[in-house]
């Protein structure tokens, strides 16, 4: 594990480049037939992503910076928060909680509270600066298709791999999976933005962009999300209304997300035990992160059927 978490810059972009490539591989073949020409095909296609994606990550990023220069001042306005409510108990019922919640524990909690969110934004930031060499690869394996699979047919007979199932496998797998859950996220990430903008709170795009990401994870994806949004909301506008209009609504949202959405959408693709589903995606974000947690759940179903197919090769 250690080796991974080393060579993180070098392979991070290699293995998210060849799941791309794989899931865009059908969109570069149509448009090859179109073209006939390998190299102006494959940098149409990544020209067009890179246009999509530049924008969305010049947004997101811009207001990931402003939001870790706000920290101190939403630390400040917990506190402050914190103490309020403390006056308020202490006026309606003669109790005063803050010899259970002193100054230093707040300090304290407010602090690592901060430090929970900087090396979120430390991640992302690390994680934009790595995807610069996604399309490098992914061109690379476009163009050089042959030579791969090659390559990849004397690796799976020297493991004793049936090269076709493993092959199969994997563009199988990599297509609905990858394609699905951007479709999942976006839509997501889309709707939890919508509701954050409706209501004025700052970095709406950022934390709903955050909110469909972190949906990835099951059930405690949206929960840490919900109240990092909704400490952020009630600290930087202090509106009761807002906290109750984001719980409700990041919960239906949820909810028609697990039952409807993702299973229309991603079907029986990944066709993995959910424990080990959710233990996937901690050792993913763990060894590379976001990237990780991304790409933990297809590679877990990959080695799946990686394993079944130790009994021969074709």
């Amino acid at each position: 594990m250690a080796v991974f978490i080393l060579a993180k810059s070098i392979l991070v972009p290699i293995v998210l480049a060849s799941f791309l490539a794989s899931a865009t591989w059908p969109l570069f073949c149509y448009v090859n037939s179109k073209l006939k020409n390998k190299v102006i095909s494959a940098s149409l296609i990544l020209l067009s992503f890179l246009l999509l994606f530049a924008g969305m990550g010049l947004l997101v990023f811009s207001e990931a910076r402003s939001l870790y220069t706000d920290l101190p001042n939403i630390s400040g306005n917990l506190s402050k928060s914190v103490s309020d409510v403390n006056q308020y108990i202490l006026e309606k019922t003669n109790i005063d909680i803050s010899s259970n919640v002193s100054g230093d524990k707040l300090t304290e909690l407010i602090s690592s509270s901060s430090q929970m969110i900087e090396p979120f934004i430390n991640n992302l930031t690390d994680l934009f600066s790595i995807l610069i060499l996604v399309p490098i690869y992914i061109f690379c394996i476009f163009i050089y298709q042959k030579q791969l699979l090659e390559t990849i047919r004397w690796l799976t007979r020297k493991l004793e791999l049936k090269y076709r199932s493993v092959l199969k496998s994997f563009n199988r797998i990599t297509q609905s999976y990858i394609k699905g859950i951007f479709i999942v996220t976006s839509i997501l990430s889309v709707l939890f933005s919508t509701v954050l903008v409706i209501i004025d709170v700052p970095y709406s795009v950022l934390l709903g962009f955050t909110a469909g990401i972190c949906c990835i994870v099951p059930y405690v994806g949206v929960t840490i999300s919900g109240i990092l949004i909704m400490t952020i909301s009630y600290t930087t506008q202090g509106s009761i209304n807002n906290l109750i209009i984001i719980f409700v609504s990041f919960g239906f949202i949820q909810f028609v997300e697990g039952n409807f959405l993702s299973p229309k959408i991603l079907g029986s693709t990944v066709n993995i035990n959910p424990a080990v589903a959710i233990i996937s995606l901690l050792i993913g974000f763990q060894i590379w992160g976001i990237v990780g947690m991304i790409i933990a759940i297809p590679t877990a179903a990959i080695l799946k059927n990686t394993l079944n197919s130790f009994k021969g090769s074709d």
